[in-house]
């Protein structure tokens, strides 16, 4: 009987540095693969059967813990034949089905796939189980579609996002076309078949050109989502899905108004042609914005790429500001989601030296009172980054932003109102409803002309009278205001109610307000469903100003997480202690740890956020597994690049954006607004200091 035995990639690669090596160390190569050496034994047992069947020399021990492969014969001819008989790994196939459930436009059909990559179907639908398992947790699910067969469904930013992603890992093969090994070609071929472009090489040359007449370099990273992103728009419009809800682009008025956007319609017409398709607006907008964020952050450097800073930077414009006002607008989680949209334009406008142009700031002038100076003042750090000042225009608009904060935030005075109406019920109580709808009043009663005399007794602090008769001075109450308006309300009622400073009725109310009462007058059992509740029952009456709270901060940093009172000689030895504690728990791998150390020694500046206290970081780069945070203070301080002293040190990695904001928001808080560091000089007990967040959280 004929015993055939394939190889798999791992094997075939294990071979090859044979093939390119005199001699190769056992657990070189084992720490090469990750894996231990008896694994890499195995694998190579089973090389050894295959060159055994085939009549070639085998590998062989020349010293210990090495082993070499005899060249003495014709070893690439072999290489070739083993790859013919490659296999694909359970990763490979899983890949296959999220590229055809991802961009297919006819979707997956699990009969047709597995008898083409000529496995069983039990193993394709135990791959495509784990397959759905991961897209869910990315919020996405597994529907069939009308005439075809299963696709991705969710949010449309959700699927965006993971359709670039994906396309990022296998952009270059598609772009370059030279697959290398099996799996490649199959990727390849059914990345050509999904697409069927004329002409891919012209989305490369696209971005090119856009780059050459920007003056700019984008990236590997960048190119990768703008060409990804271009990809996909080619193929909705090519499939009949060019009318996908896509949301609609933020700061329209400013993307038109930018280099990028000229220079994409200068160039976007060739590959329009050649497709012979058309571009949408919100689309070009979309690419606009994509081009202008490849470059907006590089301030010298690429620091201000990651968005973490971003938020980190409205954070501290609005910690700043609030030391110098009466109202608190720390936890104005509309003021922070406003910034946060707000700075990146704002950054891109200063670097580029373009000036807002708005009629409104032409026909004013900037009041500098002492707002102004608070304002100007906050946003030093902004200044800081920048190397230079802040523009009148682009001051007035953060002075816009904190001053709707402060309105929102401020203490409101409902007045209280008596009604004098001697028509009848039915027109009083429709009058008193006008009142109400129109002005934040609280009416105490409706009463007759003769009663008024014996209910102003009865009422303290009664700010205003209003009437539809004529009272006489004998009877109009000391220190009471009074104004006549008429009994059918009119816009010259309006007007005198205007005049009597009674403030006007916003017509939603603050979500979070409406959460207050409810919670002051009941127990709530499930926060959240009720917040998304009321937010689709009250869709046009409410602002949502309560931010979903993926993860919180004790959610994100355990107890087991917490070093206190250690030792280290320097910082770089308390970053790898931090990172070794996430490391040795599942959060990243080693070179994460690279990362931060790397980011800490050329951007100190700005990892030292708050005086001895350093928040180490980095992008994700495929080596953080899952969001997560460590604490550690030492005994002695340890001194940054830039001379910063820093004894307490916040070590984290965020595995999705949308996880870390209302996690980092609090981070920040307890940094710069509860003075964390402070608590912690005192404190040895992990327990305390989750009691701590815990008390300031609430």
């Amino acid at each position: 009987m004929e015993v055939v035995i394939i190889l798999n990639l791992k094997e075939i690669e294990i071979f090859n540095i044979f093939i390119s090596s005199d001699e190769v160390n056992i657990n070189e190569l084992a720490g090469k693969f990750y894996v231990t050496e008896r694994s890499i034994r195995y694998n190579i047992e089973k090389i050894n059967q295959v060159l055994e069947l085939l009549n070639f020399n085998t590998i062989q021990k020349t010293k210990k813990g090495c082993l070499t492969l005899s060249k003495n014969q014709n070893l690439n001819k072999m290489l070739d034949f083993l790859k013919e008989l490659e296999i694909l790994l359970p990763y490979e196939r899983m890949e296959i089905l999220k590229l055809t459930l991802a961009l297919d436009p006819n979707g997956l059909n699990i009969n047709r796939l597995y008898k083409k990559l000529e496995v069983s179907r039990t193993t394709l639908k135990k791959d495509f189980d784990e397959v759905k398992r991961e897209l869910f947790q990315s919020g996405l699910l597994v529907e069939q579609v009308k005439k075809g067969g299963l696709q991705i469904s969710g949010e449309y930013e959700d699927i965006e996002k993971f359709r670039i992603k994906f396309l990022m890992k296998y952009l270059q093969l598609y772009l370059d076309n030279r697959p290398g090994k099996s799996f490649e070609k199959i990727i390849l071929n059914m990345m050509k078949d999904i697409f069927r472009l004329n002409n891919p090489g012209l989305v490369k040359k696209f971005i090119k050109n856009v780059a050459k007449n920007l003056e700019i370099i984008i990236s590997d990273e960048p190119f990768g989502i703008i060409a990804s992103y271009m990809l996909i728009v080619i193929l909705n419009n090519k499939s009949g899905k060019e009318n996908l809800q896509e949301p609609a682009v933020t700061e329209e008025r400013f993307l038109k108004e930018t280099d990028e956007y000229r220079s994409i319609i200068k160039h976007i017409s060739e590959i329009e042609m050649a497709e012979e398709i058309k571009f949408k607006n919100t689309q070009i907008l979309k690419l606009a914005d994509l081009v202008l964020g490849s470059n907006s952050f590089h301030i010298e450097n690429d620091f201000y790429e990651s968005w973490i800073e971003i938020d980190l930077l409205a954070k501290k414009l609005i910690n700043n500001m609030n030391q110098k006002i009466e109202a608190d607008i720390s936890n104005d989680e509309i003021l922070f989601r406003c910034l946060i949209h707000h700075l990146k334009p704002t950054i891109y406008r200063i670097k580029k030296g373009v000036r807002i142009v708005n009629p409104i700031f032409e026909n004013m002038k900037i009041k500098k009172d002492d707002f102004y100076y608070y304002v100007k003042d906050a946003a030093k750090e902004l200044e800081k980054m920048l190397g230079q000042e802040i523009p009148e225009d682009e001051l007035f608009l953060l002075i816009i932003h904190f001053k709707a904060s402060i309105e929102r935030n401020r203490p409101k005075h409902v007045k209280k109102i008596l009604l004098v109406c001697s028509l009848g019920y039915g027109t009083a109580t429709l009058l008193a409803q006008n009142i109400r709808d129109t002005y934040e009043v609280e009416i105490m009663e409706i009463l007759p002309y003769y009663a008024l005399r014996e209910s102003i007794k009865e009422y303290k602090g009664i700010d205003l009278i209003i009437t539809t008769v004529d009272i006489k001075e004998s009877k109009k109450p000391k220190n009471v205001p009074v104004v006549k308006i008429n009994p059918i309300f009119t816009l010259d009622d309006i007007k005198i109610l205007n005049e009597a400073n009674l403030e006007q009725s916003n017509k939603t109310i603050l979500l979070s307000e409406i959460i207050d009462v409810i919670e002051k007058e009941t127990r709530i059992l499930n926060r959240e469903r009720l917040i998304d509740s009321l937010s689709v029952k009250l869709e046009n009456k409410i602002i949502n100003d309560i931010g979903k709270k993926k993860v919180e901060i004790l959610e994100i940093l355990k107890e087991e997480n917490i070093y206190l009172n250690q030792e280290v000689k320097n910082w770089q030895e308390a970053i790898i202690f931090g990172g070794k504690v996430l490391e040795s728990r599942g959060y990243i791998s080693s070179s994460y740890i690279d990362d931060m150390l790397e980011m800490s020694n050329k951007y100190s500046e700005y990892i030292v956020i708050s005086e001895g206290v350093a928040i180490p970081h980095s992008k994700n780069k495929r080596n953080v597994f899952k969001t997560g945070m460590m604490l550690l203070t030492l005994k002695n301080p340890v001194t940054f690049p830039a001379g910063q002293s820093v004894d307490t040190f916040f070590i984290f990695s965020i595995y999705k954006k949308q996880e870390h904001l209302n996690a980092i928001s609090e981070l920040i808080d307890l940094i710069l607004k509860y003075d964390i560091r402070s608590y912690l000089k005192k404190e040895s007990r992990k327990k305390n200091v989750i009691k701590f967040i815990s008390n300031v959280e609430s």
